[in-house]
């Protein structure tokens, strides 16, 4: 029982750093085209935690979208059970209290997943580029999730120049976060 035990804890301890490895290997952005729309994927507003993770995707695009005036951003995220503000609302709500024209925020506010966000936002993005894909659009989300949601663009056929943000280091919270992505990543590796 000692030797499987031991066996168990050392596999584990092995794909943890695999999966650790393979989320931070993420954090390099991609160059994107000057001037790309932007694919904002969301995050729940259930709690106070989740509004800082997602908070800190939404100041930074709203700085991309100042430093590029023509630029869009297609905001992903519907409402959790329970909520009445959808998470994409919230984003531009909070990007345009912070400057950012309402016109350059597209909503998609029916996905709960990554998955769904790539999936819903691929016809926004071909809609922004004149009905087909023309160019690379920045995915904006944080060095744990940016690794699935990228896999997911490419399942979807689209041509995406990542745009990593830094996870907010909050108590215990970036360590939440990134188990959490763990139980996700693996599935996604095994076909689920």
């Amino acid at each position: 029982f000692y030797y499987t035990g031991l066996v168990i804890m050392l596999l584990w301890a092995g794909t943890l750093a695999i999966v650790t490895g393979t989320l931070l290997s993420e954090t390099e952005n991609n160059p994107i085209v000057v001037g790309a729309d932007v694919v904002v994927v969301g995050a729940e507003l259930s709690a106070a935690q989740d509004r800082v993770i997602l908070d800190s995707r939404v100041k930074p695009t709203a700085e991309y979208l100042k430093e590029n005036p023509g630029t869009r951003a297609i905001l992903c995220g519907g409402a959790a059970e329970g909520e009445s503000l959808t998470t994409a609302q919230y984003m531009k709500d909070t990007m345009i209290s912070l400057g950012i024209e309402a016109d350059r925020l597209i909503l998609e506010e029916d996905s709960q997943t990554a998955r769904d966000a790539v999936k819903n936002a691929k016809p926004l993005v071909a809609q922004l580029q004149g009905g087909t894909q023309q160019y690379a659009v920045g995915l904006v989300s944080n060095e744990f999730q940016l690794y699935r949601a990228r896999k997911y663009a490419e399942q979807e056929g689209l041509d995406v120049a990542k745009m990593c943000v830094t996870t907010p280091l909050v108590r215990l919270l970036t360590f939440n976060f990134f188990t959490r992505e763990y139980f996700k990543v693996i599935p996604f590796w095994l076909g689920f």
